[in-house]
Formats: structure tokens, sequence, C-alpha cells
């Protein structure tokens, strides 16, 4: 029975069933999806019961044998026919509609104390977290850490005190492990070759060209003599193709830098160590 034909016996509002329904009795859900005959014994109690708490809190006779006067909030108070309740009551297959009305808990249906299902997903909820304080006392100036470039004379010193010598020499490595796994006919690449390919892309950078190939060209208007005279152009194209900074089989799903995880940890190590930031910004790298 749905809740429409009960509200046309009882010859009430349909939203006055949904009032005794989930606020007076406090369900959910109004389920037909069991047929009588298969209803179990627990089932049938849990009907009887329901209905018995139906009307003892919405029952108040008024004397009449053939009605009853139920009331749902203020001026609410409407005529439900007795026999209706009845069959409810005694649980009796035979007096029941076809379709038997079955009251279901939030817990039977699969749902939370808020009617959601099973499948429901809470939105994400945001929140503060306080961070601690970085241990010790910060007694820095800014800037950089002077004693550290007292023999730097040319801007590449400066250059190679971040991009230091433990960062190029695993370039090195790298590039030649790459070329060997790619099983790639490559003369191994020296550290010299590695600041020679750096230096190119320097003067790409501000000496522009349509393309690259054109720094070695022999025409008078595009070719580059100092990059021409630092390396081969094919010498160039090796690097170029096989240049690494992480072994491939250091591959992982959980960092989409791992390509440059040594690069990028090698330059935030020196960039520490070499320029001192405010306290405030400093504060922010501790762990």
């Amino acid at each position: 029975m749905k809740i429409r034909e009960i509200a046309l016996k009882l010859e009430i509002l349909k939203r006055t069933v949904h009032e005794i329904i989930h606020d007076t009795l406090g369900y959910r859900k109004v389920s037909a999806r069991w047929d009588p005959k298969m209803l179990t014994e627990d089932h049938k109690f849990q009907r009887v019961e329901i209905s018995q708490r139906l009307l003892q809190r919405c029952q108040q006779d008024n004397g009449d044998e053939d009605t009853t006067h139920i009331g749902v909030g203020p001026g609410g108070d409407f005529q439900a026919n007795n026999n209706l309740f009845e069959n409810l009551i005694t649980g009796d297959e035979l007096g029941l509609p076809e379709n038997q009305l079955v009251f279901t808990t939030a817990e039977e249906d699969g749902q939370d104390d808020n009617g959601h299902g099973r499948d429901f997903v809470a939105p994400r909820k945001w929140k503060k977290v306080e961070k601690d304080d970085c241990s010790g006392e910060f007694n820095h100036t800014q800037g950089p850490v002077l004693e550290e470039f007292k023999s730097c004379s040319r801007p590449v010193d400066f250059f190679l005190k971040f991009f230091d010598r433990t960062l190029e020499e695993n370039i090195v490595f790298q590039t030649n492990l790459y070329a060997q796994q790619k099983q790639r006919v490559v003369t191994p690449i020296t550290l010299q070759d590695l600041r020679g390919f750096l230096g190119i892309n320097v003067v790409m950078k501000y000496h522009v060209l349509p393309s690259y190939t054109h720094y070695w060209s022999s025409e008078p208007d595009l070719g580059v003599e100092i990059v021409a005279s630092t390396m081969t152009k094919s010498r160039f194209q090796a690097l170029l193709s096989n240049l690494h900074v992480n072994n491939e089989a250091n591959a992982t799903e959980n960092d989409k830098l791992w390509k440059l995880r040594p690069l990028i940890d090698r330059l935030d190590l020196n960039f520490g160590k070499l320029w001192h930031t405010e306290k405030e910004k400093g504060q922010l790298f501790c762990e």
C-alpha cells in the first residue's frame, strides 16, 4: 500500500501521513518490497509493534466506535478508519492488502542517521592544522653566506656554487647509464661535455635562431662560432637525447617529479646552505 492510498483511505493529506511516519514514529523510509507471504516472524512482530505505537501515540478516543480522531500537530486532527489499523495490528496476512506496507528502520535500509545510503560519500571538510614551531633559535642574518663566495671572481664561479660538482657528476653518471640501458652507441660523456652543453643552452636563450641546428650552420648570418667550437652538433644531439638526472629503475607513482628529484633535492640543499632567508620564511622549511 502506497502513502497516497493510505491518505485516500483515511481522507487526509499525504503530507500528514509523512509526518506520522517520519516525525512522530521517527522512521526514515516506507518500503513495499516484501510480499506478505515472505514476511518472517520478526517482520510480523515489527509490523504489529509499529502499528501499536502509531495508535498509542496518535489515538484520541472521542467515544465514536467507528472512527478515531488522530492529532498530528496543532489543529491537525483527522478521522481514520479503525479497520485499516486493526489489520495492521493483527499481522494477519489474509487481512492485509496485497502490497503490504512495511516500515523499515534506517539500519535495515543501510542508511545512517541522516537518511544517507551505503554509497553516500560525505563532502570533504577542511580544517586548520597547527604546525610545530622550529626547534632552536633562529640567529642568522638575511642574505648570502659570504664566506662561501670568497673564492668566486666570475659569474660562472657563483653558478657552480649552486650547481655543484656532486650534482654535475650525478648527471654525467645517469646520462651514460641511460645510454647503456637503451643500448645506444654513444661515447660516454664527460664533465667537460656537460659544462659545454649547459653553456651552449645559455647562449641559445639570448642568441635565438629559428632552429638549434642553425648554430652549427656554415652560413655567415646563422652560424655561431663559440657554439661550434665548443661541441660538435652530433655530440650536442647525443647529450640532448640521453640527458638524465635519475635512474629509470627509480620510477615511482608517488612522486610525479621523480625524474628531477635528485636535481631538486641537491639544489634545495645548496640554496639553504648558501643563502639565509628571513626568520618567517625560513620557518616554512622546518621539518
